[in-house]
């Protein structure tokens, strides 16, 4: 590229949706519903420089795309041991045409040992937005790319929940598997990823001692990968562990926090040219939210965030914002 003294750049994007969605009940034991979904994206964007060589600019005008969706779902229970939920969609984009997509989730439950086994498979898809397919590009290099295809995607998981000591534990294990073709990534500009999967486990927890406490905790193990350079996928962390917990000491007050820990991935630094692939360390983020209701309608609260005023990075280069305190009131209109 070539010395730029200054640049400027602006997208204006704006999304409109219409959804109809019905119930109805044919059967004892089933659920079906029904649904239409329209949506509409216009944008359009444009981007100068002044540099060593000259000014330059770049633009697209308006343009939009639009998407028209129809789904069918049942829900099925038997007893109390067996549910199954199944359901079909067709999307029609006014680019890339229909694309048939499914999903079956089958559970079953132990009422003896309170145990929950759950499972589901699907397959989705996913247009490249109006951003990724005609953003121009700037002093750094390309941004929109109309070359690009719609992601597909196919997946399935399987796991166990288990109740422990009455209902004041709760445990579970669930294992995943997501293969995506054409995944859209971005590199050099927007591009699509030929072949890339992403796999692991979670393992979640939650315990309620007592009535005024409860506390909950995750961790998850992925995998994700593109498949067809064998390299970990960008921002994906191979760990993450998050909690989160609710006290209540007294009628009307609350104390809850949440903690999120990512372990090290792969990002990219687009600071220098030729771009490179950059290791991220471990970071992690610990919030706290204290709220008093006033009356039933008037409720009051002050929030902390970054408490310990942690400087993670969710992308290379663009620190989160420090500790910060906020409070207000929020009155609750019945």
């Amino acid at each position: 590229g070539h010395p730029v003294d200054r640049s400027e750049g602006n997208y204006t994007g704006i999304i409109r949706k219409v959804s109809w969605q019905n119930l109805f009940f044919p059967l004892k034991g089933h659920v079906v519903t029904a649904g239409y979904e329209f949506e509409e994206e216009t944008g359009s964007s444009w981007y100068r420089s002044e540099g060593a060589w000259g000014p330059y600019e770049e633009q697209f005008p308006g343009r939009s795309a639009s998407t028209h969706g129809v789904y069918f779902q049942d829900q099925l229970q038997y007893g109390e041991e067996f549910f199954l939920t199944s359901g079909v969609r067709l999307d029609h984009h006014s680019q890339f045409g229909n694309d048939w997509n499914f999903r079956v989730a089958p559970v079953l439950m132990v009422p003896s040992t309170r145990t929950r086994f759950h499972a589901s498979a699907g397959t989705g898809f996913k247009a490249p937005s109006l951003y990724q397919l005609y953003a121009p590009p700037s002093e750094w290099g390309p941004i929109g790319n109309p070359d690009l295809q719609p992601e597909q995607s196919w997946s399935v998981d399987g796991g166990v929940e288990q109740y422990l000591f009455g209902q004041t534990v709760w445990v579970g294990a669930t294992g995943f598997y997501n293969r995506y073709d054409d995944l859209i990534d971005f590199t050099d500009g927007y591009q699509n990823v030929g072949r890339a999967r992403s796999a692991g486990l979670e393992l979640t927890a939650r315990w309620a001692p007592v009535k005024a406490f409860q506390t909950g905790w995750s961790y998850t193990l992925t995998e994700a990968r593109n498949l067809d350079t064998g390299e970990e996928l960008l921002r994906r962390a191979r760990h993450l562990f998050a909690g989160n917990w609710e006290y209540v000491p007294w009628e009307r007050f609350k104390l809850t926090g949440q903690v999120v820990v990512k372990g090290p991935r792969w990002d990219m630094d687009y600071s220098v040219f030729p771009y490179e692939r950059v290791r991220m360390g471990t970071s992690g983020v610990v919030d706290l939210l204290v709220s008093y209701q006033l009356r039933r309608d008037l409720e009051t609260y002050v929030k902390l965030q970054n408490l310990l005023d942690s400087r993670a990075e969710e992308i290379y280069g663009y620190a989160t914002p420090g500790f910060g305190a906020y409070g207000g009131v929020v009155w609750h209109i019945r």
